[in-house]
């Protein structure tokens, strides 16, 4: 054939390699060639007899994909015979050579990886669709500092022993509604919230009343002359960061905490992470980074993929407060409207908050005093 009239490309035929190998073993003594399954010997004359036998009776079509129903019948009683093994027909599949065997047995474990793999990620997507409408959660919380200066928030939550605790709520697109509980000493959680906050995109408002009547209680617990010095509360219950940050005496970013509303539940920009807490049974995956370096990570149990409530790891680190919060706990998605509380503080009494403020440092500074004089 005159190889003109190819391309250029395929004028010249490639290296054959496996051929050289080939060219090469048959000058050698003693190379067994597993390339091909060519027997060193003939075919059995009763092999060929029964072949011809089957080919003259008309033996010479297509037979099914499985294979011939006799022959997988005829393997389940060789096996049940000489390996007390039971199989049934429908389990055995006939191949043309351990070649197409090994290729149909993995691509079915392709196959199962492949659908395995898309079940999780879809079951993934609807657990995050559907949690992009609202959802209810409790969890068990840990806030633990991430230098040596405590943030204001946590000094507060410190003192009322609620750095760990419970937390409940309610989460809209943009909005989240939370309630916190204390622990009793048996680890079982307190009935009463020692607050609350409501987080959107513009503020965040803390329940300074149902707070103050907590650390009321706690202070005439241990003096109850405390409670002639310490009034009821009768303000508005919401105080605003920017008022929170004057009665602390701290620049507004210390008290907001609008980063948490700001993450979008969206499978897009989601990173599979690792983290060093990880759980058994978790799969993790880390939202993209607010502008203030706030990170969010959410592990999700994969024994719970199914079922409307699911178990929760979340690992969220927050910057601006130096503080890291270790959540566990269960969410069920809901579709949810949440509105800002109408009962606010005014900021005409943002004195009279301060002078409470200093009323219940004084009372506080006494009872550990008379505490010093006991010991």
């Amino acid at each position: 054939m005159d190889s003109s009239i190819l391309s250029k490309a395929y004028q010249q035929p490639a290296a054959n390699i496996l051929a050289d190998v080939c060219a090469l073993a048959a000058k050698m003594d003693n190379v067994i060639d597993l390339s091909v399954g060519d027997p060193n010997f003939t075919t059995p004359a009763p092999i060929i007899d029964a072949a011809f036998a089957k080919a003259k009776a008309g033996m010479t079509h297509y037979t099914a994909a499985e294979g011939l129903p006799e022959l997988r019948q005829a393997i389940c009683d060789f096996y049940q015979d000489k390996y007390q093994l039971h199989f049934a027909p429908q389990q055995v599949l006939i191949t043309v050579g351990a070649e197409h065997a090994l290729f149909v047995a993995l691509a079915v474990v392709l196959v199962a990886v492949v659908a395995a793999v898309g079940v999780v990620f879809f079951q993934l997507h609807s657990k995050i669709s559907a949690l992009q409408t609202g959802a209810s959660f409790t969890f068990r919380y840990e806030i633990t500092p991430n230098s040596p200066d405590k943030p204001p928030l946590l000094n507060i939550l410190e003192r009322v022993n609620a750095s760990s605790g419970s937390v409940s709520g309610q989460y809209a697109p943009g909005k989240l509604q939370l309630s916190f509980y204390q622990l009793n000493e048996d680890d079982s959680v307190k009935t009463s919230p020692f607050t609350r906050v409501y987080i959107d995109s513009e503020e965040t408002l803390f329940d300074i009343g149902q707070l103050y009547t907590v650390l009321r209680q706690a202070v005439t617990d241990k003096l109850s002359l405390a409670s002639v010095l310490l009034p009821e509360w009768s303000l508005g219950d919401y105080i605003s960061q920017t008022q929170a940050a004057a009665v602390l005496g701290v620049e507004t970013n210390k008290v907001e905490l609008q980063e948490l509303s700001g993450f979008t539940l969206s499978l897009k920009g989601l990173k599979k992470v690792s983290p060093s807490a990880a759980r058994d049974g978790y799969r993790y995956y880390q939202f993209p980074a607010a502008a203030d370096g706030t990170t969010l990570v959410l592990g999700f149990s994969t024994d719970a993929l199914f079922s409307k409530t699911t178990p929760i790891h979340v690992l969220l680190t927050i910057p601006d407060h130096n503080v890291h919060i270790q959540l566990t706990g269960t969410v069920t998605s809901a579709k949810t409207v949440l509105s800002p509380p109408a009962s606010r503080m005014s900021d005409e009494d943002i004195a009279t908050l301060a002078q409470i403020r200093q009323s219940i440092e004084s009372v506080w500074k006494m009872i550990q005093s008379a505490a010093q004089t006991t010991n």
